[in-house]
């Protein structure tokens, strides 16, 4: 029984001081880090998914990304998720990455968060929270939009997001080149679409203002989402 306990203890002992070593290491690393701001390049990171496969940001260079923080614990995150599959599915066509980041727990909890909601897109794990705090999250959920050359083109904290919305920050990720103009020699054709594409956004807003419901659910903003900027 003694010795059970020793080996307890000893077992305990190593934990704790992994633990402390961790934050030793990471925190000085992520003080040294500049804050991810708006219009500046994503930090780059490697997580391993719930299916075991390491997923490098760095290597998603050339797509445009939606990272989104989310615990299995948050009702916000919850009611969110089945909205993020719809839009993943709807833009499969133009090559959009969605990566779901999960924090503060751990790979079975994690595997069975994505299982609950079917996840098509990647959902990988930070257990320890390096990346959320990283990229500076204080909550979830957190979503960041990456465009093809790496920069953060917005963030927007809080939730839950509708596809309205989802789409109207992913459009201009995509960039010209994936915009369906189909009048190739006429580039006044091209942007008159575009014109007319603003202005159905346009009465997107008029009509989330009539009936007096916020047109985005980041007016929920962190303490630091000025820094961002």
């Amino acid at each position: 029984m003694r010795t059970f306990s020793r080996r307890y203890l000893g077992w305990a002992f190593v934990l704790v001081l992994t633990g402390a070593l961790v934050v030793w290491v990471v925190t000085p690393m992520v003080a040294r880090t500049p804050a991810p701001r708006i219009g500046g390049a994503a930090p780059d990171f490697t997580l391993e998914s719930t299916e075991g496969q390491k997923v490098s940001l760095g290597a998603l260079r050339g797509k445009p990304t939606v990272v989104v923080f989310v615990a299995s614990w948050c009702d916000v995150c919850r009611k969110e998720m089945p909205t993020m599959i719809e839009t993943f599915r709807a833009h499969q066509e133009h090559e959009v990455v969605f990566l779901g980041v999960d924090v503060y727990e751990d790979y079975l909890v994690a595997q069975q968060f994505r299982e609950e909601f079917e996840m098509p897109f990647p959902l990988l794990v930070d257990a320890y929270g390096q990346v959320m705090t990283q990229y500076r999250v204080n909550g979830t959920p957190t979503t960041f939009f990456i465009d093809r050359q790496g920069i953060i083109r917005d963030v927007v904290v809080g939730g839950p997001l509708d596809r309205a919305y989802l789409d109207k920050e992913i459009d201009p990720l995509l960039g010209v080149a994936t915009r369906k103009c189909y009048s190739s020699t006429s580039p006044a054709a091209c942007e008159e679409d575009s014109i007319a594409s603003d202005s159905r956004r346009l009465k997107w807003l008029s009509a989330r203002v009539a009936r007096n419901i916020p047109a985005a659910t980041n007016t929920i903003v962190a303490p630091d989402a000025t820094s961002m900027r």
